[in-house]
């Protein structure tokens, strides 16, 4: 099967052990490891900060002055390998050699509720999901007063990145969908909505597996604080958003939310290019909000039927007529192959609660 890299060869991954669940193939997926833009932010599309920020000294300012830094007298900052609105991430290296991520919320943020149970709710999700497609937050704590998420440092490259290459064979395409699909639908099972799947937010490990990032504005079952959801709320990635979720209606928000931004994240790379064509975020919320997608098969004529049919149906603009669920949409897709490629992918579990698929790291608080 077609893997989503440019050319096998060896690697490894820094930090993790590969996992059967969510791999691309049966080898290296990324030649040359890239560590950055990993964990960056979800989209906000509007936000409430602004005022906040008047007369505040910027977080871009003192990012490099933690270099050096030891958090909890263990992990030492050696270098930012990623940074967003709302918070930077650092490749530490702990006291006993091994290299991990460690990310920071923006000091200024730290005192403002919302954004601190955003940032908080990664290692909520990833406690709750535990998978390997998700990014395992080994540890967390504070330091003076900012909370910090002590992660696994992946290599490889994001969808997006990957992208930049051009577009992906739909085999390729499928593949990485599939993996997306299998992450999800455990999120799905422990109640949680991601909200703002996208290639930015796929990460293919140079190791052949496929990661979701950022479950920083994830909908969480019993979310007391009210902080991670809100009707009216735009949050996420207008260009992969179902019109339930450009209208604010959070209410509406379910699997389905994330099955529609899995087909865009399919029509995008198949087609290069959005579902929707808009020269701003504002112009891809309405458009989002209120046009229903076209065809893949008018902006991909040879696509095979059988996979404009999914990619089609998980875009439907009524969420009644999508898949159901997102195992339902895998075995679809996975159907679409030649038996040696689907031997290839490897089986998709439609059992309702997976198995571990790999050892995870036990997770402690600090201070």
């Amino acid at each position: 099967m077609t893997k989503p890299g440019k050319a096998p060869a060896p690697c490894g991954v820094a930090g993790t052990s590969p996992g059967a669940s969510g791999k691309v193939g049966g080898s290296c997926a990324v030649v040359a490891p890239k560590v950055g833009s990993l964990y960056r932010w979800p989209t906000m599309v509007a936000s409430p900060l602004g005022p906040l920020l008047n007369g505040r000294q910027g977080p871009w300012s003192t990012n490099k002055n933690r270099l050096g830094q030891v958090l909890d007298d263990r992990w030492t900052l050696e270098a930012i390998v990623g940074q967003g609105g709302m918070s930077t991430v650092y490749q530490a290296r702990d006291r006993d050699g091994g290299v991990v991520a460690i990310k920071i919320l923006h000091t200024h943020l730290a005192e403002v509720p919302s954004s601190r149970a955003r940032f908080l709710a990664e290692e909520r999700a990833s406690h709750q999901v535990r998978h390997a497609g998700v990014v395992a937050v080994l540890a967390s704590g504070e330091s003076e007063g900012v909370p910090f998420l002590v992660m696994e440092l992946l290599e490889g490259e994001t969808l997006a990145e990957r992208l930049r290459a051009g577009r992906l064979e739909p085999t390729e395409a499928i593949a990485v969908a599939v993996g997306v699909l299998e992450i999800v639908a455990r999120a799905h099972d422990s109640g949680i909505i991601h909200r703002d799947l996208k290639p930015a937010n796929i990460f293919l490990t140079a190791d052949g597996q496929v990661k979701v990032l950022d479950f920083g504005i994830a909908k969480l079952p019993h979310d007391a604080t009210g902080y991670l959801t809100g009707e009216g709320a735009e949050l996420g990635t207008p260009e992969f958003m179902p019109p339930e979720q450009a209208g604010g209606s959070d209410h509406e928000i379910d699997a389905r939310t994330d099955i529609f931004a899995v087909g865009a994240t399919l029509f995008y790379s198949l087609a290069g290019h959005p579902i929707h064509h808009a020269r701003s975020s504002n112009e891809a919320l309405v458009a989002a909000a209120t046009r229903a997608v076209v065809s893949l098969s008018e902006v991909v004529p040879d696509a095979p039927d059988a996979l404009v049919a999914i990619v089609d149906r998980a875009l439907s603009f009524d969420a009644e007529q999508r898949w159901p669920n997102a195992r339902a949409m895998a075995r679809a897709l996975v159907a679409t192959l030649p038996a040696s490629e689907r031997a290839s992918l490897g089986a998709f579990d439609t059992s309702p609660t997976l198995p571990e698929t790999s050892p995870r790291s036990p997770r402690r608080r600090l201070g």
